[in-house]
């Protein structure tokens, strides 16, 4: 890494957001959730991103600096669909000098990879391959973040520091609570929060990681999700440590989600440890008891880590087009934009999950009654999840199962029909020979169906008119969304 940063190559500069950063703020409402960058196509090649290679450990290295001018930070979107078997690419936050990847030609997503977040306007990019001439890549595009997150934008001044809580059992649960980093529609950026949860059956600890449906609405930005672990105060009312410097985990796999009830399991590359730890989460099963009390963890407006306090009011609420959620009543402390998918504790369970911060209006720190929110259901959530929480192996699914089928092309984005058929699937099909037999064939023929479907209206609508009776089916014969 000291050799890239020695040997930059050429510098590619862009003033599309220059002087910009206030007005994007106020675009903030294009999605759900704390949006914190917005973005442009790119369109740079390999040939016009760099030029003379140098040696670095057997390889040529090709390198080049990127800056959006007035950015608080970087995410940069390749394509890395042509890259050789042996070549590597990594994006460098020269701020914290530290580097990210190797990405290779296994990382490529249909739409374009995200690299890691860097921090500051610029960030360099390496590229090492046992070829002469640099690999075939193409940055599509630039993430530029307009918020800074290192400059503590508490708009509410009643959020508590977790660090100024004293409970023992309240600071190992918040190790396990991190601030995701997803992106959404073509360059935007979005901040969430959400938890690591435990399966108590084995001896390892799995990465499953809980959030909400709407922090993640689709499949395909799974393995794009950055999680970032203890961002925090050093101490209560202290400093906070460089956000560059963070540990972090990448998304793996989609596990289960819910439109329905707005909850989603995923599961993480890796998750390392931090100064303090890092604690998986428990889980409770019952309803939770109205004035019962209960606290979240979560990141608002991209803040350091906040506890807030409160207590249940009502259960099986329908709210912001979800069903079955909490309602909580904030007694100290508030949520903000960011917090959503924090974890619902409650506090007489060893501050075990019983839900994902849904939705919920602006709240006020002068406000005596009205900072309420809705949590979703994790006990409903529960039967679809079970086999990743209990016992000792996960379910196994079709091992040549794609990351996209013909279903998910006739049906983008919509959940709750989704989430109904894999139900059909594995409680109805799975369950004869013949079902298995159709589900490999389904599963063996994806790419291909999957493909033709895409690229046609009247595939789509055929696939729609079979599918959609057997999701209503479902629902009928094992009550899922």
């Amino acid at each position: 890494m000291g050799q890239a940063l020695e040997n930059q190559g050429p510098s590619h500069v862009f003033d599309t957001f220059a002087g910009k950063n206030e007005a994007l703020r106020g675009g903030n409402g294009k999605h759900s959730g704390l949006f914190v960058a917005d973005g442009f196509p790119v369109g740079l090649s390999a040939a016009e991103l760099f030029d003379v290679p140098f040696p670095s450990d057997g390889r040529n290295a090709f390198t080049c600096s990127i800056t959006s001018l007035d950015a608080f930070a970087l995410r940069l979107k390749l394509d890395l669909s042509l890259l050789g078997p042996d070549d590597e690419v990594f994006v460098i936050d020269a701020t914290a000098a530290r580097a990210f990847g190797p990405y290779t030609r296994s990382d490529v997503s249909e739409a374009g990879e995200w690299l890691a977040t860097t921090f500051g306007d610029t960030c360099v990019l390496l590229v090492r391959s046992p070829d002469a001439e640099a690999p075939l890549l193409t940055v599509l595009g630039l993430s530029h973040f307009y918020e800074d997150l290192e400059a503590q934008r508490k708009e509410l001044g009643c959020n508590n520091d977790i660090d100024c809580d004293n409970d023992d059992a309240i600071e190992e649960s918040s190790t396990g609570v991190g601030m995701l980093i997803v992106p959404q529609g073509d360059f935007f950026q979005a901040l969430c929060s959400g938890a690591l949860i435990n399966n108590a059956d084995t001896p390892s600890f799995e990465p499953y990681f809980l959030t909400s449906w709407h922090c993640v609405p689709d499949a395909a930005d799974v393995n794009q999700v950055e999680v970032l672990w203890d961002w925090r105060a050093d101490s209560c009312g202290g400093g906070d440590p460089s956000i560059s410097g963070l540990p972090r985990s990448e998304g793996k796999e989609l596990l289960r989600t819910s439109s329905f009830y707005d909850i989603t399991l995923i599961e993480l590359d890796d998750v390392p440890s931090g100064d303090l730890g890092r604690a998986y989460l428990g889980w409770e099963t019952r309803d939770p008891i109205e004035e019962e009390e209960v606290v979240t963890i979560h990141f608002p407006v991209a803040s350091p880590m906040k506890i807030s306090y409160g207590n249940v009011k009502e259960i099986d609420q329908n709210s912001g087009g979800f069903t079955r959620q909490t309602k909580v009543h904030w007694e100290d402390g508030v949520t903000e934009g960011g917090s959503s998918g924090g974890p619902l504790l409650l506090a007489d369970e060893d501050y075990r999950i019983a839900g994902t911060l849904s939705n919920g209006p602006q709240h006020s720190c002068l406000s005596t009654g009205g900072n309420v929110d809705w949590y979703s259901s994790f006990r409903d959530f529960l039967p679809l999840i079970e086999d990743y929480l209990t016992g000792d192996a996960p379910p196994i699914d079709p091992p040549t199962a794609p990351t996209s089928c013909a279903a998910e092309k006739a049906f983008p984005g919509n959940a709750t029909v989704l989430d109904a058929l894999r139900i059909f699937r594995d409680n109805g099909l799975k369950q004869t020979a013949i079902g298995n037999t159709f589900i490999d064939f389904y599963y063996d023929t994806a790419p291909v169906t999957a493909s033709a479907v895409e690229h046609s209206a009247s595939l789509r609508w055929l696939v729609r008119g079979v599918a959609l009776p057997v999701a209503i089916a479902s629902k009928t014969l094992w009550g899922t969304p």
